[in-house]
Protein backbone atom coordinates (compact mmCIF):
# COMPACT_ATOMS: atom_id res chain seq x y z
CA UNK A 1 0.00 0.00 0.00
CA UNK A 2 0.97 3.56 -1.05
CA UNK A 3 2.38 5.20 2.57
CA UNK A 4 3.91 2.41 3.34
CA UNK A 5 8.01 1.62 3.50
CA UNK A 6 9.30 -0.19 0.65
CA UNK A 7 6.82 1.75 -1.96
CA UNK A 8 8.54 2.48 -5.22
CA UNK A 9 8.87 6.50 -5.25
CA UNK A 10 9.46 8.46 -8.33
CA UNK A 11 9.78 12.04 -8.59
CA UNK A 12 9.04 14.50 -11.34
CA UNK A 13 11.29 17.86 -10.93
CA UNK A 14 14.00 18.17 -8.58
CA UNK A 15 13.35 21.88 -7.26
CA UNK A 16 13.62 23.08 -3.25
CA UNK A 17 10.43 21.16 -2.65
CA UNK A 18 10.61 18.15 -4.61
CA UNK A 19 13.92 16.99 -3.55
CA UNK A 20 13.38 17.76 0.39
CA UNK A 21 9.82 15.36 -0.18
CA UNK A 22 11.57 13.10 -1.89
CA UNK A 23 14.48 12.45 0.74
CA UNK A 24 12.46 12.57 3.35
CA UNK A 25 10.23 9.99 1.73
CA UNK A 26 13.48 7.86 1.35
CA UNK A 27 14.63 8.51 4.84
CA UNK A 28 11.13 6.84 6.07
CA UNK A 29 11.71 3.35 3.48
CA UNK A 30 10.70 4.58 0.27
CA UNK A 31 12.38 3.13 -2.82
CA UNK A 32 13.18 5.88 -5.01
CA UNK A 33 13.35 4.41 -8.50
CA UNK A 34 14.46 7.24 -10.12
CA UNK A 35 14.07 11.40 -10.82
CA UNK A 36 13.30 13.28 -13.55
CA UNK A 37 16.01 16.39 -13.75
CA UNK A 38 16.08 18.73 -16.69
CA UNK A 39 18.40 21.97 -15.40
CA UNK A 40 21.93 21.40 -13.94
CA UNK A 41 20.86 22.81 -10.70
CA UNK A 42 18.03 20.05 -10.39
CA UNK A 43 20.61 17.20 -10.89
CA UNK A 44 23.31 18.54 -8.73
CA UNK A 45 20.42 18.49 -6.19
CA UNK A 46 19.75 15.42 -7.10
CA UNK A 47 23.15 13.62 -7.08
CA UNK A 48 23.41 15.43 -3.11
CA UNK A 49 19.94 14.47 -1.49
CA UNK A 50 19.26 11.38 -3.46
CA UNK A 51 22.62 9.83 -3.93
CA UNK A 52 22.78 6.76 -6.52
CA UNK A 53 19.17 7.44 -7.61
CA UNK A 54 19.06 7.29 -11.26
CA UNK A 55 18.19 10.33 -13.57
CA UNK A 56 15.47 9.05 -16.13
CA UNK A 57 13.01 10.52 -18.39
CA UNK A 58 9.63 11.52 -17.13
CA UNK A 59 7.28 8.72 -18.72
CA UNK A 60 10.16 5.98 -17.31
CA UNK A 61 10.20 7.44 -13.75
CA UNK A 62 6.51 7.36 -13.70
CA UNK A 63 6.41 3.94 -15.01
CA UNK A 64 8.40 2.56 -12.46
CA UNK A 65 6.51 4.38 -9.83
CA UNK A 66 3.98 2.92 -7.62
CA UNK A 67 3.98 6.95 -6.11
CA UNK A 68 4.54 9.37 -8.38
CA UNK A 69 5.37 13.00 -7.11
CA UNK A 70 5.11 16.12 -9.86
CA UNK A 71 7.47 18.19 -8.21
CA UNK A 72 7.48 20.62 -11.39
CA UNK A 73 5.90 24.20 -11.96
CA UNK A 74 2.56 25.06 -10.90
CA UNK A 75 1.50 25.61 -14.65
CA UNK A 76 3.04 22.59 -15.74
CA UNK A 77 1.12 20.04 -13.60
CA UNK A 78 -1.94 19.61 -15.91
CA UNK A 79 0.57 19.59 -19.04
CA UNK A 80 3.16 16.85 -17.46
CA UNK A 81 0.21 15.04 -16.69
CA UNK A 82 -1.59 14.93 -19.93
CA UNK A 83 1.37 13.82 -21.61
CA UNK A 84 2.11 10.68 -19.39
CA UNK A 85 -1.21 9.74 -19.87
CA UNK A 86 -1.54 9.87 -23.41
CA UNK A 87 2.19 7.70 -23.39
CA UNK A 88 0.48 5.02 -20.98
CA UNK A 89 3.23 5.94 -18.18
CA UNK A 90 -0.46 6.04 -15.70
CA UNK A 91 -2.08 3.35 -14.56
CA UNK A 92 -4.51 1.95 -11.97
CA UNK A 93 -3.55 1.72 -8.86
CA UNK A 94 -0.61 4.28 -9.08
CA UNK A 95 -0.88 7.08 -7.04
CA UNK A 96 0.11 10.65 -8.60
CA UNK A 97 0.99 13.41 -6.39
CA UNK A 98 2.05 17.08 -7.20
CA UNK A 99 2.78 19.82 -4.26
CA UNK A 100 1.01 22.97 -5.48
CA UNK A 101 -0.29 24.90 -2.54
CA UNK A 102 -3.02 26.58 -4.81
CA UNK A 103 -4.54 23.94 -6.90
CA UNK A 104 -6.07 20.66 -5.58
CA UNK A 105 -7.02 17.52 -7.81
CA UNK A 106 -8.31 19.24 -10.72
CA UNK A 107 -4.47 19.33 -12.42
CA UNK A 108 -4.76 15.58 -11.90
CA UNK A 109 -7.42 14.95 -14.48
CA UNK A 110 -5.81 12.97 -16.74
CA UNK A 111 -4.32 10.71 -14.17
CA UNK A 112 -7.82 10.01 -12.57
CA UNK A 113 -8.79 9.37 -16.17
CA UNK A 114 -6.08 6.53 -16.38
CA UNK A 115 -7.22 5.03 -13.15
CA UNK A 116 -4.63 6.35 -10.94
CA UNK A 117 -5.80 8.23 -7.69
CA UNK A 118 -4.92 12.17 -7.75
CA UNK A 119 -3.55 13.37 -4.36
CA UNK A 120 -2.66 17.04 -3.86
CA UNK A 121 -0.14 17.69 -1.07
CA UNK A 122 1.48 21.09 0.29
CA UNK A 123 4.00 21.09 2.92
CA UNK A 124 3.39 24.38 4.62
CA UNK A 125 7.46 25.81 5.00
CA UNK A 126 9.91 27.24 2.81
CA UNK A 127 12.33 24.69 1.32
CA UNK A 128 15.78 25.07 1.34
CA UNK A 129 17.02 22.89 -1.37
CA UNK A 130 19.34 21.08 1.57
CA UNK A 131 19.47 18.10 3.61
CA UNK A 132 18.18 20.48 6.38
CA UNK A 133 14.47 19.66 4.65
CA UNK A 134 14.11 16.21 5.97
CA UNK A 135 14.33 17.44 9.69
CA UNK A 136 11.91 20.64 9.03
CA UNK A 137 9.53 18.22 7.50
CA UNK A 138 8.90 16.97 11.37
CA UNK A 139 5.98 18.42 12.88
CA UNK A 140 5.29 20.41 9.62
CA UNK A 141 1.49 20.97 8.90
CA UNK A 142 1.22 19.18 5.46
CA UNK A 143 -2.13 19.70 3.51
CA UNK A 144 -3.70 17.43 1.28
CA UNK A 145 -7.01 17.65 -0.94
CA UNK A 146 -7.82 13.90 -2.17
CA UNK A 147 -11.14 11.91 -2.82
CA UNK A 148 -12.66 10.52 0.48
CA UNK A 149 -11.22 7.10 -0.53
CA UNK A 150 -8.23 8.48 -0.74
CA UNK A 151 -7.88 10.03 2.09
CA UNK A 152 -5.90 7.30 4.30
CA UNK A 153 -3.83 7.23 1.40
CA UNK A 154 -2.41 11.25 1.78
CA UNK A 155 -2.27 11.01 5.34
CA UNK A 156 -0.17 8.13 5.32
CA UNK A 157 2.38 9.44 2.89
CA UNK A 158 2.02 12.36 5.08
CA UNK A 159 2.49 11.51 8.61
CA UNK A 160 5.69 8.14 7.12
CA UNK A 161 7.76 11.32 6.22
CA UNK A 162 6.91 13.21 9.44
CA UNK A 163 4.21 15.81 9.06
CA UNK A 164 0.84 16.24 10.69
CA UNK A 165 -2.18 15.89 7.76
CA UNK A 166 -5.24 18.32 7.31
CA UNK A 167 -7.50 18.34 5.18
CA UNK A 168 -8.31 21.40 2.48
CA UNK A 169 -11.25 20.85 0.54
CA UNK A 170 -10.64 21.04 -3.49
CA UNK A 171 -12.87 24.23 -4.20
CA UNK A 172 -11.18 25.82 -0.96
CA UNK A 173 -7.59 25.28 -2.40
CA UNK A 174 -7.11 28.84 -3.99
CA UNK A 175 -8.27 30.49 -0.40
CA UNK A 176 -5.93 28.31 1.23
CA UNK A 177 -3.15 29.25 -0.49
CA UNK A 178 -4.36 32.68 -1.05
CA UNK A 179 -3.79 33.02 2.71
CA UNK A 180 -0.74 31.44 3.10
CA UNK A 181 0.85 33.75 0.32
CA UNK A 182 -1.04 37.24 2.11
CA UNK A 183 0.04 35.96 5.61
CA UNK A 184 3.87 34.69 4.60
CA UNK A 185 5.27 36.19 1.02
CA UNK A 186 3.61 39.34 1.69
CA UNK A 187 4.93 39.86 5.01
CA UNK A 188 8.39 39.51 3.30
CA UNK A 189 6.77 42.77 1.62
CA UNK A 190 5.70 44.75 4.12
CA UNK A 191 9.16 44.19 5.88
CA UNK A 192 11.19 45.25 3.32
CA UNK A 193 8.78 48.32 2.45
CA UNK A 194 8.90 49.50 6.42
CA UNK A 195 13.26 49.20 5.43
CA UNK A 196 12.83 50.52 2.35
CA UNK A 197 10.95 53.84 4.38
CA UNK A 198 13.27 53.87 7.09
CA UNK A 199 16.57 54.01 4.85
CA UNK A 200 15.13 56.46 2.84
CA UNK A 201 15.12 59.02 5.77
CA UNK A 202 18.50 57.94 5.86
CA UNK A 203 18.38 55.31 9.07
CA UNK A 204 21.43 52.55 8.75
CA UNK A 205 20.52 48.96 9.15
CA UNK A 206 17.16 49.11 9.07
CA UNK A 207 16.66 45.44 9.53
CA UNK A 208 18.02 45.66 12.92
CA UNK A 209 15.95 48.62 13.61
CA UNK A 210 13.19 46.90 12.95
CA UNK A 211 13.30 43.32 14.13
CA UNK A 212 12.57 43.04 17.95
CA UNK A 213 9.31 45.16 17.32
CA UNK A 214 8.66 42.49 14.05
CA UNK A 215 9.47 39.48 15.82
CA UNK A 216 7.61 39.84 18.62
CA UNK A 217 4.37 41.49 16.44
CA UNK A 218 4.12 38.27 14.58
CA UNK A 219 4.20 36.12 17.88
CA UNK A 220 1.94 37.65 19.40
CA UNK A 221 -0.26 37.76 16.27
CA UNK A 222 0.22 34.29 16.03
CA UNK A 223 -0.57 33.72 19.77
CA UNK A 224 -3.29 35.90 20.53
CA UNK A 225 -5.13 37.22 17.17
CA UNK A 226 -6.69 40.75 17.26
CA UNK A 227 -5.88 40.54 20.60
CA UNK A 228 -1.98 41.36 19.98
CA UNK A 229 -2.59 44.55 18.10
CA UNK A 230 -0.91 47.63 19.53
CA UNK A 231 -0.18 51.05 17.69
CA UNK A 232 -2.26 53.49 17.18
CA UNK A 233 -4.96 50.94 15.46
CA UNK A 234 -5.48 49.83 18.60
CA UNK A 235 -5.96 52.94 20.24
CA UNK A 236 -8.64 54.25 17.38
CA UNK A 237 -5.95 56.84 16.83
CA UNK A 238 -6.91 57.08 12.98
CA UNK A 239 -5.47 61.01 12.93
CA UNK A 240 -1.88 59.28 13.44
CA UNK A 241 -2.23 56.90 10.71
CA UNK A 242 -3.83 59.73 8.62
CA UNK A 243 -0.65 61.67 9.33
CA UNK A 244 1.44 58.54 8.22
CA UNK A 245 -0.41 58.17 5.11
CA UNK A 246 0.03 62.31 4.56
CA UNK A 247 3.99 61.98 4.92
CA UNK A 248 4.28 58.60 3.14
CA UNK A 249 2.52 60.37 0.09
CA UNK A 250 4.82 63.50 0.16
CA UNK A 251 7.45 61.00 -1.22
CA UNK A 252 7.16 60.37 -4.86
CA UNK A 253 9.84 57.25 -4.39
CA UNK A 254 7.99 55.34 -1.59
CA UNK A 255 4.36 55.36 -3.67
CA UNK A 256 3.73 52.12 -3.47
CA UNK A 257 4.28 51.80 0.40
CA UNK A 258 1.51 54.51 0.82
CA UNK A 259 -0.83 52.18 -1.18
CA UNK A 260 0.03 49.34 0.36
CA UNK A 261 -0.03 51.01 4.25
CA UNK A 262 -3.28 52.52 3.07
CA UNK A 263 -4.88 49.05 2.13
CA UNK A 264 -3.48 47.67 5.31
CA UNK A 265 -4.77 50.72 7.43
CA UNK A 266 -8.50 50.37 6.19
CA UNK A 267 -8.44 46.28 6.89
CA UNK A 268 -6.89 46.89 10.04
CA UNK A 269 -9.66 49.58 10.81
CA UNK A 270 -12.46 46.68 10.16
CA UNK A 271 -11.42 44.34 11.88
CA UNK A 272 -10.95 45.86 14.92
CA UNK A 273 -14.10 47.59 14.98
CA UNK A 274 -17.08 45.88 16.30
CA UNK A 275 -18.47 43.46 13.87
CA UNK A 276 -22.17 43.45 13.23
CA UNK A 277 -23.36 40.92 15.15
CA UNK A 278 -21.79 43.00 18.15
CA UNK A 279 -24.16 45.87 16.71
CA UNK A 280 -27.97 47.03 18.46
CA UNK A 281 -30.72 48.10 16.78
CA UNK A 282 -33.09 49.51 19.11
CA UNK A 283 -36.41 51.59 17.84
CA UNK A 284 -37.55 53.62 20.54
CA UNK A 285 -36.36 56.08 23.27
CA UNK A 286 -36.42 53.47 26.26
CA UNK A 287 -34.28 51.19 23.87
CA UNK A 288 -31.74 53.19 23.16
CA UNK A 289 -31.50 54.68 26.80
CA UNK A 290 -31.10 51.13 28.23
CA UNK A 291 -28.32 50.89 25.19
CA UNK A 292 -26.10 54.08 26.00
CA UNK A 293 -26.43 53.21 29.93
CA UNK A 294 -23.97 50.78 29.42
CA UNK A 295 -21.84 52.81 27.12
CA UNK A 296 -18.07 54.17 28.46
CA UNK A 297 -15.58 56.17 27.10
CA UNK A 298 -16.42 58.54 24.24
CA UNK A 299 -19.78 58.64 22.28
CA UNK A 300 -20.20 60.10 18.37
CA UNK A 301 -23.37 60.84 16.58
CA UNK A 302 -24.14 60.20 12.92
CA UNK A 303 -27.67 60.74 11.66
CA UNK A 304 -28.81 59.12 8.36
CA UNK A 305 -31.96 58.79 6.72
CA UNK A 306 -30.64 55.40 5.52
CA UNK A 307 -30.36 53.96 1.77
CA UNK A 308 -26.99 54.11 2.73
CA UNK A 309 -23.83 54.89 0.43
CA UNK A 310 -20.04 55.01 1.37
CA UNK A 311 -20.67 58.43 1.85
CA UNK A 312 -22.38 57.51 4.72
CA UNK A 313 -20.20 54.61 6.21
CA UNK A 314 -17.07 57.61 5.89
CA UNK A 315 -18.88 59.52 8.56
CA UNK A 316 -19.20 56.34 10.85
CA UNK A 317 -15.76 55.40 10.26
CA UNK A 318 -14.85 59.24 10.95
CA UNK A 319 -16.97 58.86 14.24
CA UNK A 320 -15.42 55.88 15.19
CA UNK A 321 -11.52 57.74 15.29
CA UNK A 322 -10.34 57.65 18.62
CA UNK A 323 -11.54 54.08 19.71
CA UNK A 324 -15.75 56.03 20.22
CA UNK A 325 -18.67 54.28 20.66
CA UNK A 326 -20.82 55.42 17.24
CA UNK A 327 -24.69 56.06 17.37
CA UNK A 328 -26.01 56.12 13.57
CA UNK A 329 -29.54 56.79 13.16
CA UNK A 330 -31.60 55.78 10.67
CA UNK A 331 -34.84 57.90 10.15
CA UNK A 332 -36.73 59.59 7.36
CA UNK A 333 -37.76 62.97 8.73
CA UNK A 334 -40.93 64.05 7.14
CA UNK A 335 -40.61 67.16 8.81
CA UNK A 336 -37.85 68.83 6.21
CA UNK A 337 -39.67 67.71 2.98
CA UNK A 338 -41.59 70.27 1.47
CA UNK A 339 -44.74 69.75 -0.21
CA UNK A 340 -43.99 67.72 -3.92
CA UNK A 341 -40.59 66.43 -2.52
CA UNK A 342 -39.33 62.68 -2.38
CA UNK A 343 -40.92 62.06 0.85
CA UNK A 344 -42.90 59.31 0.05
CA UNK A 345 -40.72 57.41 -2.47
CA UNK A 346 -37.71 58.25 -0.62
CA UNK A 347 -35.60 54.52 -0.63
CA UNK A 348 -36.16 52.81 2.57
CA UNK A 349 -33.94 49.25 3.13
CA UNK A 350 -33.61 49.18 6.95
CA UNK A 351 -32.22 46.23 7.36
CA UNK A 352 -29.49 46.35 4.44
CA UNK A 353 -28.51 49.24 6.41
CA UNK A 354 -28.12 48.14 9.69
CA UNK A 355 -25.93 45.65 8.41
CA UNK A 356 -23.77 48.33 6.30
CA UNK A 357 -23.72 50.45 9.33
CA UNK A 358 -22.49 47.50 11.89
CA UNK A 359 -19.91 46.13 9.58
CA UNK A 360 -18.31 50.45 9.43
CA UNK A 361 -18.34 50.26 12.95
CA UNK A 362 -21.27 51.43 14.41
CA UNK A 363 -22.12 50.34 17.78
CA UNK A 364 -25.99 51.19 18.43
CA UNK A 365 -28.15 51.79 15.20
CA UNK A 366 -31.43 54.07 16.50
CA UNK A 367 -34.27 53.89 13.98
CA UNK A 368 -37.43 54.97 14.89
CA UNK A 369 -40.92 55.07 14.30
CA UNK A 370 -42.43 59.08 13.35
CA UNK A 371 -44.32 58.77 15.90
CA UNK A 372 -41.48 57.60 18.69
CA UNK A 373 -39.75 60.92 17.45
CA UNK A 374 -42.68 63.09 17.23
CA UNK A 375 -44.58 61.84 20.45
CA UNK A 376 -47.02 65.32 19.94
CA UNK A 377 -46.73 67.55 17.36
CA UNK A 378 -44.37 69.88 18.28
CA UNK A 379 -45.54 73.72 19.59
CA UNK A 380 -41.99 74.85 20.08
CA UNK A 381 -39.59 74.83 16.96
CA UNK A 382 -35.81 75.76 16.79
CA UNK A 383 -35.75 79.01 14.23
CA UNK A 384 -32.73 78.35 12.20
CA UNK A 385 -31.70 81.54 11.62
CA UNK A 386 -30.83 83.93 8.50
CA UNK A 387 -28.46 81.05 6.80
CA UNK A 388 -31.84 79.04 6.67
CA UNK A 389 -33.11 81.79 4.23
CA UNK A 390 -31.25 81.16 1.39
CA UNK A 391 -29.91 79.09 -1.72
CA UNK A 392 -31.11 75.77 -0.25
CA UNK A 393 -34.11 77.41 2.40
CA UNK A 394 -35.26 79.65 -0.61
CA UNK A 395 -35.64 76.67 -2.51
CA UNK A 396 -37.25 74.48 0.00
CA UNK A 397 -39.12 76.26 3.05
CA UNK A 398 -39.38 74.72 6.05
CA UNK A 399 -36.49 72.97 5.29
CA UNK A 400 -33.77 73.83 7.82
CA UNK A 401 -36.85 74.65 10.33
CA UNK A 402 -37.71 70.47 10.57
CA UNK A 403 -33.40 70.03 10.24
CA UNK A 404 -33.58 71.60 13.34
CA UNK A 405 -35.65 70.50 14.97
CA UNK A 406 -34.93 67.00 14.57
CA UNK A 407 -31.36 66.86 15.02
CA UNK A 408 -31.40 69.32 18.46
CA UNK A 409 -34.04 66.14 19.47
CA UNK A 410 -31.61 63.38 18.83
CA UNK A 411 -28.36 64.97 20.24
CA UNK A 412 -31.09 65.48 23.33
CA UNK A 413 -31.44 61.90 23.28
CA UNK A 414 -28.15 60.39 22.91
CA UNK A 415 -25.63 63.18 24.15
CA UNK A 416 -22.82 62.80 22.11
CA UNK A 417 -19.63 64.25 22.74
CA UNK A 418 -19.10 64.27 19.09
CA UNK A 419 -21.39 64.38 16.00
CA UNK A 420 -20.28 64.00 12.55
CA UNK A 421 -21.93 65.26 9.29
CA UNK A 422 -20.74 65.46 5.69
CA UNK A 423 -19.70 68.42 3.63
CA UNK A 424 -21.95 67.50 1.24
CA UNK A 425 -24.78 69.50 3.12
CA UNK A 426 -22.65 72.36 3.81
CA UNK A 427 -25.69 74.50 4.40
CA UNK A 428 -27.25 72.04 6.64
CA UNK A 429 -23.65 72.00 8.67
CA UNK A 430 -23.62 75.63 8.81
CA UNK A 431 -27.35 76.13 10.24
CA UNK A 432 -26.50 73.03 12.43
CA UNK A 433 -23.04 74.60 13.69
CA UNK A 434 -25.03 77.96 14.87
CA UNK A 435 -27.49 76.48 16.60
CA UNK A 436 -25.40 74.15 18.67
CA UNK A 437 -23.25 77.75 19.17
CA UNK A 438 -26.10 79.74 20.05
CA UNK A 439 -28.01 77.03 22.10
CA UNK A 440 -24.96 76.17 23.82
CA UNK A 441 -25.38 72.56 22.96
CA UNK A 442 -22.25 70.43 24.59
CA UNK A 443 -21.09 68.63 21.34
CA UNK A 444 -18.44 68.87 19.34
CA UNK A 445 -19.28 69.44 15.21
CA UNK A 446 -17.16 67.58 12.49
CA UNK A 447 -17.72 68.39 8.95
CA UNK A 448 -16.38 65.38 7.09
CA UNK A 449 -15.15 65.69 3.21
CA UNK A 450 -17.47 64.23 0.40
CA UNK A 451 -16.54 61.28 -0.86
CA UNK A 452 -17.23 60.72 -4.63
CA UNK A 453 -17.43 58.15 -6.76
CA UNK A 454 -14.05 57.54 -9.23
CA UNK A 455 -15.89 60.08 -11.96
CA UNK A 456 -16.08 62.68 -9.53
CA UNK A 457 -19.96 62.24 -8.99
CA UNK A 458 -20.98 63.15 -5.25
CA UNK A 459 -22.26 60.03 -3.69
CA UNK A 460 -26.12 60.70 -2.55
CA UNK A 461 -29.25 58.50 -1.99
CA UNK A 462 -30.97 59.95 -5.04
CA UNK A 463 -28.29 58.98 -7.75
CA UNK A 464 -30.57 55.94 -7.70
CA UNK A 465 -33.22 57.69 -9.51
CA UNK A 466 -30.66 59.24 -11.76
CA UNK A 467 -30.93 56.75 -15.14
CA UNK A 468 -27.46 55.60 -17.27
CA UNK A 469 -27.76 58.80 -19.27
CA UNK A 470 -28.73 60.99 -16.62
CA UNK A 471 -26.07 60.08 -14.40
CA UNK A 472 -23.83 60.73 -17.07
CA UNK A 473 -24.95 64.38 -17.59
CA UNK A 474 -25.05 64.59 -13.78
CA UNK A 475 -21.18 65.08 -13.80
CA UNK A 476 -21.48 68.48 -15.71
CA UNK A 477 -21.94 69.52 -11.60
CA UNK A 478 -18.68 68.48 -10.47
CA UNK A 479 -17.19 69.59 -13.34
CA UNK A 480 -18.89 73.19 -13.37
CA UNK A 481 -17.18 73.12 -9.47
CA UNK A 482 -13.68 72.03 -10.73
CA UNK A 483 -13.77 74.94 -13.33
CA UNK A 484 -14.54 77.54 -10.70
CA UNK A 485 -11.24 75.99 -8.54
CA UNK A 486 -9.32 76.56 -11.45
CA UNK A 487 -10.40 79.96 -11.40
CA UNK A 488 -9.95 80.60 -8.00
CA UNK A 489 -6.61 79.23 -8.00
CA UNK A 490 -5.43 81.50 -10.91
CA UNK A 491 -6.68 84.79 -8.67
CA UNK A 492 -10.23 85.13 -9.98
CA UNK A 493 -12.75 87.11 -7.98
CA UNK A 494 -15.92 85.37 -7.03
CA UNK A 495 -17.94 87.31 -9.59
CA UNK A 496 -15.42 85.10 -12.50
CA UNK A 497 -15.46 82.18 -10.31
CA UNK A 498 -19.19 81.82 -10.08
CA UNK A 499 -19.59 83.04 -14.20
CA UNK A 500 -17.43 80.72 -14.98
CA UNK A 501 -19.16 77.55 -13.01
CA UNK A 502 -22.33 78.49 -14.03
CA UNK A 503 -21.31 78.80 -18.20
CA UNK A 504 -20.47 74.90 -17.40
CA UNK A 505 -23.77 73.99 -15.85
CA UNK A 506 -25.38 75.96 -18.77
CA UNK A 507 -23.82 74.02 -21.43
CA UNK A 508 -24.23 70.47 -19.71
CA UNK A 509 -27.02 68.50 -21.75
CA UNK A 510 -29.65 67.43 -19.37
CA UNK A 511 -28.77 70.10 -16.70
CA UNK A 512 -31.50 72.77 -15.12
CA UNK A 513 -29.15 74.51 -12.94
CA UNK A 514 -31.08 76.21 -10.09
CA UNK A 515 -28.47 77.95 -8.21
CA UNK A 516 -24.41 78.77 -7.99
CA UNK A 517 -23.17 80.25 -5.12
CA UNK A 518 -20.26 81.13 -3.17
CA UNK A 519 -20.26 81.73 0.06
CA UNK A 520 -17.67 81.77 3.61
CA UNK A 521 -16.53 78.97 4.98
CA UNK A 522 -17.20 79.85 8.35
CA UNK A 523 -20.67 80.93 8.57
CA UNK A 524 -22.00 80.65 5.08
CA UNK A 525 -22.74 84.70 4.23
CA UNK A 526 -22.85 84.58 0.36
CA UNK A 527 -20.54 86.39 -1.52
CA UNK A 528 -21.72 86.25 -4.72
CA UNK A 529 -24.93 84.19 -5.92
CA UNK A 530 -25.97 82.88 -9.56
CA UNK A 531 -30.01 82.11 -9.37
CA UNK A 532 -32.13 81.14 -12.05
CA UNK A 533 -35.79 81.14 -11.06
CA UNK A 534 -36.24 83.08 -7.85
CA UNK A 535 -35.11 86.44 -6.20
CA UNK A 536 -34.86 85.84 -2.80
CA UNK A 537 -30.92 84.77 -3.44
CA UNK A 538 -30.08 87.03 -5.69
CA UNK A 539 -27.24 88.42 -3.38
CA UNK A 540 -23.40 90.12 -4.62
CA UNK A 541 -21.33 91.04 -2.18
CA UNK A 542 -18.43 93.21 -3.33
CA UNK A 543 -15.27 91.00 -2.47
CA UNK A 544 -13.02 93.56 -1.04
CA UNK A 545 -15.51 94.02 1.43
CA UNK A 546 -15.10 90.39 2.53
CA UNK A 547 -11.51 90.06 2.12
CA UNK A 548 -11.14 86.77 0.81
CA UNK A 549 -10.27 83.33 2.27
CA UNK A 550 -11.69 80.12 2.36
CA UNK A 551 -15.28 79.65 0.65
CA UNK A 552 -17.91 77.03 -0.47
CA UNK A 553 -18.58 76.78 -4.14
CA UNK A 554 -21.97 75.30 -3.79
CA UNK A 555 -24.39 74.16 -6.59
CA UNK A 556 -27.62 72.73 -7.03
CA UNK A 557 -29.39 71.66 -10.32
CA UNK A 558 -32.08 69.02 -11.49
CA UNK A 559 -31.26 66.21 -14.10
CA UNK A 560 -34.53 64.72 -14.90
CA UNK A 561 -36.60 65.10 -11.92
CA UNK A 562 -34.01 64.50 -9.73
CA UNK A 563 -32.64 67.18 -7.81
CA UNK A 564 -28.46 66.96 -7.09
CA UNK A 565 -26.52 69.66 -4.99
CA UNK A 566 -22.80 69.45 -4.41
CA UNK A 567 -20.02 71.92 -3.33
CA UNK A 568 -16.11 72.08 -3.17
CA UNK A 569 -14.17 74.76 -0.72
CA UNK A 570 -12.12 76.85 -2.82
CA UNK A 571 -9.30 79.54 -0.99
CA UNK A 572 -10.46 83.13 -2.67
CA UNK A 573 -7.83 85.71 -2.94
Amino acid sequence: MVGEPSVSLGVIGVGLAGGGVASALRAAGYGVVGVNARSTEAQERAEVMLPGVPLQEAVDVARNSDLLILAVPDDQIEKVTEELAEQGALRPGQVVAHLWGGGGTAPLAAARAAGATPIALHPVMTFTGTSLDVARLQDCPIAYTADPLAAPIAQAIITSMGGKPFEVPEADRPLYHAALVHGANHLVTLVNEAALTLSDIGIPEPAEVMAPLTRTALDRALEEGWAGLTGPAARGNWSTIASHLQALGSRPELASVAQSYEAMADATRRAVQKPRSQTRLVTTRAELAEALRGVVGPTSLVMTMGALHEGHLSLVERAAEGGATVIATIFVNPKQFGEGEDFDKYPRQLEADVEALGEAGAHIVFAPREEEVYQVNPQVTVNPGPTANVLEGALRPGHFEGVTLVVNKVLNLVRPDKAVFGQKDAQQFSVISQMVRDLDVPVELVEAPIVRDEDGLALSSRNAYLSEEQRENALALNEALQVGVSVASEGGSPGQIVEAAVKVLQQGEGIAPQYVALVTKDNFDPVEVWAEEYSPIRVTRDSGEWGGGSAYLAVAAKVGDTRLIDNVIVEVS
